[in-house]
């Protein structure tokens, strides 16, 4: 049989009557797959499968029957709330009757005199079923996107105000580390207090690595994308994470060979999967496995709907999978919002997974969790292939007793006053002459005024009156021979670090220890002008 599948319900006593529709339907191109009542209970019991695959999608129904009537089928089919179309046909009904089933509910009515209409009106019913399905199909996923775009713009909210923070934090912490280095500068090894600044130093690289933590999460840390190989990565990571979550756990690994290179932070995404592993780790208090799994896929657009984010084409997808306590759907929508967490109090900060969102985003792909409770939880993060480019260098550390300057001259611009002090304070106790100004117009001013007075501008990034960056350009074209130093607590990776990089300009993040800020100073005066 061919021609246009349809499953038809028939409410018909007459089987000859039901055998000449069916004749006309099949000669109209239907290929009629059909099922016949008679009584109340045969339609109830029929239209009841509908909800168990049987996939009724048209209902006729004789307006006169020995048992029951037309209308009262009727009122039994919208009483299941099924949208298909429900047409009566009938030789006995007058206009009045006729009109009145269609304020019912009925979609037609169909004189059995005149049959072969029957084709074109359920032609015409199934095509505006099909258009309702497009229609609410649509308003779903329009509802999904709008659902999607609030929640991008609440954290896109929540990333401007945690940068926010996150800078004037370092700000603080730069001050912070610097006296303490200082201090044990001036007071030496081995005096009274020199435990305790020791500890102080410690303490401000731990608050740095949560003032680091926002930034990712907020996407203005700064990352080093470089082609990785994720496998290798993620090889030796493994190494020390079974140490991390403990015996309890089993840790199990599904690595596909010939995985292919991603343009990544290496260290970026090492904290990707520790802070997945840890979630996971915590999902299990009592024993359970967790697999980690990489390899590549191919996603397709039907994939990509619903999801921010993601887009067709090939990546790498890395999964986190437990066997632990799972996560309610109320819990899903708020998991990657910084400082939300199900941990008992003094367990946790709540940023570990807005960390993960922060760095997923960072590296342009995304990621997605499936839970339920008492069924575990995997997520899954998609990493964009890479093109075959170089890696960046490391840097070398020295100890500050071996980078004293000589004596030269230095004009630091920084508008935060506290910072400002410090730096200046630090570096003419260690041979540099400085001057400092408040923001890029005083700076440009001094210049100006005496364009070969200043053998390096230090700067910070983001100023009050405009932005190191192009202070840097301006000097440099009145004072060919200055060198110019960067700084900054964050720095928009699509913006300013783009072109830092881009120039070859050194820059420091803050907060940096004093032995790195003179380090990098010496650096690059001994390097030739424009080397």
């Amino acid at each position: 049989m061919s021609g246009m599948p349809l499953r038809l319900l028939l409410v018909e006593d007459n089987e000859d009557d039901a055998a000449l529709l069916l004749h006309v339907l099949q000669r109209d191109g239907f290929a009629v797959t059909s099922s016949r009542v008679e009584t109340a209970e045969a339609l109830l019991s029929a239209l009841d499968e509908q909800g168990q695959g049987q996939g009724w999608e048209l209902v006729i129904s004789d307006y006169a029957l020995p048992q029951f009537s037309g209308p009262q089928a009727l009122a039994l089919f919208r009483g299941r709330g099924l949208d298909i179309p429900f047409i009566v046909v009938s030789g006995a009904v007058g206009e009045d009757a006729a009109v009145a089933l269609i304020k019912s509910g009925a979609n037609d009515f169909v004189s059995k005199s005149n049959l072969g209409r029957v084709p074109q009106v359920v032609r015409r019913e199934l095509a505006d079923v099909e258009l309702r399905r497009r229609e609410r199909q649509a308003a779903v996923e329009k509802q999904e996107l709008q659902s999607q775009l609030a929640q991008a713009q609440k954290m896109e909210a929540i990333g401007v105000l945690t940068a926010g923070v996150a800078h004037d934090f370092n700000n603080i912490l730069g001050a912070i580390q610097i006296y303490a280095d200082l201090a044990q500068l001036k007071l030496g090894k081995g005096i009274p207090v020199d435990n305790e600044l020791t500890q102080i130093m410690a303490a401000t690289d731990r608050a740095a690595g949560l003032a680091r933590q926002l930034l990712l999460f907020s996407r203005k840390q700064p990352l080093e994308l470089v082609p990785l190989d994720l496998s290798h990565t993620l090889g030796e990571l493994l190494k020390m994470l079974q140490r991390i979550i403990g015996e309890r756990i089993e840790v199990r690994t599904e690595i596909e060979p010939g995985c292919r290179r991603v343009l990544g932070d290496s260290g970026g995404i090492e904290q990707v999967v520790m802070n997945l592993a840890v979630n996971a780790r915590d999902a299990m208090p009592e024993a359970g496995t967790m697999t980690i799994g990489l390899g590549n896929v191919e996603v397709v657009e039907a994939y990509c709907r619903g999801i921010l984010g993601a887009r067709p084409g090939t990546f790498v997808r890395l999964f986190v999978q437990d066997t632990g306590c799972g996560m309610d759907a109320a819990t899903i929508d708020r998991i990657f919002e910084p400082f939300y967490t199900t941990k008992p109090a003094g367990k946790g900060t709540g940023l570990g997974l807005s960390v993960v969102y922060g760095i997923v985003q960072q590296h342009r792909g995304w990621i997605t969790v499936r839970s339920a409770p008492g069924a575990g939880t995997r997520f899954e993060v998609y990493f964009p292939l890479a093109e075959e480019s170089g890696a960046a260098a490391g840097a070398k550390r020295r100890s500050v007793t071996e980078l004293a300057g000589r004596g030269e001259r230095i004009l630091l611009v920084e508008d935060e006053a506290s910072y400002r002090a410090v730096a200046a304070e630090a570096l003419r106790a260690n041979g540099y002459e400085v001057e400092t100004a408040e923001g890029a117009v005083e700076a440009e001013r001094r210049v100006r005024e005496a364009p070969g007075s200043f053998e390096l501008l230090f700067s910070d990034v983001a100023l009050g009156d405009g932005n190191g960056f192009d202070l840097g350009v301006r000097v440099r074209a009145l004072a060919p021979g200055m060198r110019v130093l960067l700084t900054s607590g964050y720095t928009d990776e699509a913006s300013q670090l783009g072109r830092i990089r881009a120039a070859g300009v050194p820059f420091l993040a803050k907060p940096y220890a004093l032995a790195a800020l003179l380090l990098a100073i010496r650096d690059l005066l001994r390097k030739p002008v424009g080397g």
